[in-house]
């Protein structure tokens, strides 16, 4: 099911980080910067799966993204270096644009904000969406992120909202960034 939706985070991240360089330079490897940023072993220990091998796109923009699976979650990470175009500067200003956004797919009842909150140095929202036309069910995004010492994001898409909350994804968030 979630295979088929648009994420939140990348329904809210693509205006974020436009202008894009040219497709063709981007590259797939599951040996960027963002994959080794994963803690995989926290996450299959709470999700109860092997996730998938990782695989990245970096050259899009500055800095990688990276993706795995899990049963049913999919959990991206992304980087960008300090000072990259597009991205918040604050935490207060990362909160701000994924709530006007959502309050304007929440008008045709399509998306809504559940939850969020600045923890103070991370951020983190959660959403519902609804995952098709012919479905008539919801999905899941919770998304935290990270300003200092350049911009960390991670998203983590679900059915069900109750394995996703702010603190189990800021928890994981703040893991990857001891990483870096």
């Amino acid at each position: 099911m979630w295979q088929t939706r648009i994420t939140i985070a990348g329904m809210l991240a693509g205006p974020l980080l436009l202008p894009l360089p040219s497709l063709a330079q981007a590259t797939s490897t599951p040996n960027a910067n963002a994959c080794s940023l994963f803690p995989i072993a926290d996450l299959e220990a709470h999700f109860g799966g092997k996730a998938t091998p990782a695989r990245s796109t970096t050259g899009m923009t500055a800095g990688s993204s990276c993706i795995v699976r899990i049963n049913s979650h999919r959990i991206a990470i992304k980087s960008k270096p300090p000072g990259t175009a597009g991205v918040p500067r604050t935490i207060t200003e990362g909160l701000a644009g994924p709530r006007m956004m959502l309050e304007n797919a929440k008008a045709v009842n399509t998306t809504e904000v559940l939850e969020a909150k600045d923890f103070g140095s991370i951020g983190c929202y959660m959403g519902k969406f609804k995952l098709g036309s012919t479905s008539g069910g919801w999905g899941y995004d919770t998304i935290c992120f990270l300003v200092q010492g350049g911009y960390l994001d991670i998203t983590v898409g679900s059915d069900n909202p109750k394995d996703i909350g702010l603190e189990v994804v800021k928890g994981f968030l703040e893991k990857a960034a001891a990483r870096r």
